[in-house]
């Protein structure tokens, strides 16, 4: 099931949530639609002493779906906001059909260029269809970043990553992603026609920019430090494995945590035993978000705590 309910949370009263529409840097593109949550600490002494910063969740939805009142969004603002004392804020983008990439993209860019007189630092969170957004965003303007942190990222607009076969759902073993049941085959025909929609070109497919995957070594060399997150058992898994390889052989500061036994966007449900690899996910998150960048390496906050989190891989 998803995360518990957001008055489930017991700190919830602990927090301010803001609803902003600011129309000058962010366009409404619906009735209704077009806006800002600003989740932020009510009292500030309580605030994590790393308050110059604040960090800009870009959610997930496959580009069709879901905004920033989802449960499931709204439940990570908190818990983020409690962990790091920052201000987190997550922008209603334009989905498709009412708009289609550079759209959203832009959007962010805007949302971010206002944020710069406030803050010294702003860090780039996201998960899913929310990772494109978000990767093609740094890409675009990777100065503007402090840093950036990715959950089941889908970055390879392509949706031919070898695990889309390695990783299929099975029935009969019950293995593989329990997010997506479809055969490979047909998962990745309907993954790439909701790509071709979000990008409007068939075209853009080869884009190093709308399309992160492809992106240059160049362009990959240039981007703040970087945590990526995925599951062992997800068909995006080498979305973020191969991304990470490429990202390596010319950056220091992309680091990745590969999570046993778990599937798409784990840390936004509540599953079993699984909620505590959930759990594990977000203090590695926290840990992240209130590291340094010390002589333009980057140094994890709690790195002994860092260690001893239930994940299989840390590159």
């Amino acid at each position: 099931m998803k995360l518990d309910t957001v008055e489930d949370l017991p700190f919830i009263n602990k927090i301010k949530r803001e609803y902003i529409r600011p129309n000058s840097i962010f366009p409404s593109w619906k009735e209704g639609r077009g806006y800002i949550l600003k989740f932020s600490l009510i009292n500030d002494s309580n605030k994590s002493a790393y308050t110059d910063k604040c960090i800009l969740y870009v959610h997930g939805g496959g580009f069709f779906h879901d905004n920033p009142k989802t449960n499931s969004y709204q439940s990570i603002a908190y818990i983020l906001c409690f962990l790091t004392g920052y201000d987190i804020y997550v922008p209603d983008y334009a989905i498709v059909p009412y708009s289609s990439y550079p759209t959203q993209v832009n959007e962010v860019l805007s949302l971010t260029d206002s944020l710069k007189p406030k803050y010294k630092g702003i860090i780039m969170g996201s998960d899913s269809a929310g990772c494109t957004i978000a990767m093609s965003s740094i890409l675009k303007k990777p100065k503007l970043y402090h840093s950036a942190f990715f959950i089941s990222a889908w970055l390879n607009l392509y949706s031919n990553s070898e695990s889309y076969y390695t990783r299929a759902h099975c029935d009969a073993l019950n293995t593989g992603d329990r997010i997506y049941k479809d055969k490979p085959k047909k998962l990745i025909r309907d993954s790439r026609e909701i790509a071709v929609k979000y990008l409007g070109s068939e075209k853009l497919l080869k884009n190093e920019i709308a399309n992160p995957y492809l992106a240059s070594k160049k362009l990959l060399g240039s981007i703040p430090p970087i945590l990526m997150m995925v599951g062992d058992n997800e068909v995006l898994r080498n979305d973020t494995l191969d991304f990470a390889a490429r990202c390596q052989q010319v950056n220091n500061n992309v680091f990745v945590n590969l999570y046993d036994n778990v599937w798409h966007d784990w840390p936004l449900y509540s599953q079993n035993d699984e909620s505590k690899k959930g759990i594990s996910a977000y203090q590695i998150i926290q840990n992240f978000c209130l590291g340094k960048i010390i002589k333009k390496k980057f140094v994890f906050e709690n790195l002994s705590q860092l260690l001893q989190v239930s994940c299989n891989i840390v590159l």
